[in-house]
């Protein structure tokens, strides 16, 4: 595959489909992002052809982990800690811009919020600013590395989540956890929905939020009742279900290369089929849910979805550049193929007015 990346470059101002064709009720005033154009791509039977071959070729041998190194303090180092960390701000922010707030879940009291996989911590210095009375306790296997906060009210602790936490029964008022789904094991979610439960005060509420697909249903739960079903949008062929929608021939076939191999290791690719129900089954009631359709590049005609468009687009362009070592270093494709086909999904991005979605649960423990 070393010169096919090339080769597929070469054929770049090969175009067979007018966009108008395939997107008729486009505003053709909107303003193409610059690291988005589409001028000189390949067609469409070129792109299905090295997707084929670039995304399909692979065995799926995707490692649980990602290898860590150590430093002379015996600090253990994510070796692309840096490029991690600009994903999740980016990512943090996009979220946080959609939603006009950090949470869905109704907690505005003083009391202790829980957040379960704080990675790099965007989530709880907010919180812990936006709620000065409130004890914020954030968890992670690998927390932030920096010295004291100078948030009185932040408490870092390294925990296991997939072992019992350590924390007490019935002492948290909001638990909060957010893409984690992206490294927990399906066999771990039993675990954690059991451990939010029991740590959950009684009227305490919870959120999780995940990328993903959704399945069509608008759950308004109350005692195991279902609430309405959702009429699902038409899109394009090139549809993925598991993170990107209207997905280009590129994308779609890098999803579910990644999804083939996140399923031999054991994630859960289906979480929003079943989530809901596994929150009843543990205990929780008044359980809610909702999805967030979040578009990637500038195609949307509203000047707010412009501009969270313009900023998912770099979100998906960090996560590209995260992800580059796993792709190569850990799946085995060619660095040249990985990066010509990153420039052809940035580029069917805006091209297929893609879109990703995210999920939102939130529910109450009985009091």
């Amino acid at each position: 595959m070393g010169n096919q990346a090339s080769k597929i470059m070469d054929k770049a101002k090969d175009r067979s489909t007018d966009r108008k064709s395939r997107h008729p009720s486009r505003a053709l005033s909107v303003k193409s992002s610059s690291a988005a154009s589409t001028s000189e791509q390949p067609s469409l039977s070129s792109k299905m052809n090295f997707a084929d071959t670039t995304f399909q070729a692979i065995p799926p041998n995707l490692k649980p982990s990602r290898s860590q190194k150590t430093n002379k303090s015996g600090v253990v180092i994510d070796q692309d800690d840096f490029k991690e960390i600009d994903r999740s701000q980016r990512q943090h922010y996009v979220l946080k811009s959609i939603r006009k707030t950090n949470h869905w879940a109704p907690y505005n009291r003083d009391g202790v919020i829980l957040d379960i996989g704080t990675g790099h911590g965007d989530w709880a210095y907010e919180v812990a600013s936006t709620y000065p009375k409130s004890k914020i306790i954030a968890l992670d296997l690998n927390p932030p590395h920096a010295p004291a906060t100078i948030l009185n009210n932040l408490v870092f602790k390294h925990i296991d989540i997939t072992q019992r936490w350590d924390i007490e029964d019935n002492s948290v008022d909001f638990v909060f956890q957010r893409d984690m789904n992206r490294v927990l094991l399906k066999s771990n979610w039993d675990h954690i929905l059991r451990e939010m439960y029991r740590v959950t005060q009684p009227g305490g509420v919870l959120e999780i939020l995940e990328s993903g697909k959704a399945n069509w249903l608008y759950y308004s739960i109350e005692n195991g009742r279902r609430g309405q079903i959702k009429t699902p949008r038409v899109i394009d062929r090139f549809t993925t279900d598991f993170f990107h929608y209207n997905a280009g021939p590129v994308q779609a076939h890098a999803d579910e290369f990644f999804k083939a191999q996140c399923e031999h290791i054991g994630r859960d690719c289906d979480l929003a089929d079943h989530l809901a129900a596994d929150l009843i089954n543990v205990g929780f009631i008044n359980v809610e849910q909702k999805s967030l359709d979040i578009p990637v590049g500038e195609w949307p005609s509203d000047p707010n979805l412009k501009q969270i468009g313009f900023n998912n687009f770099e979100l998906q362009r960090s996560k590209l550049k995260s992800l580059r070592s796993a792709y190569v270093e850990d799946m085995g494709l060619s660095g040249d193929d990985y990066d010509a086909a990153s420039k052809l999904i940035l580029a069917e991005f805006e091209e297929y007015q893609g879109y990703t979605k995210w999920v939102c649960w939130t529910a109450e423990k009985p009091s």
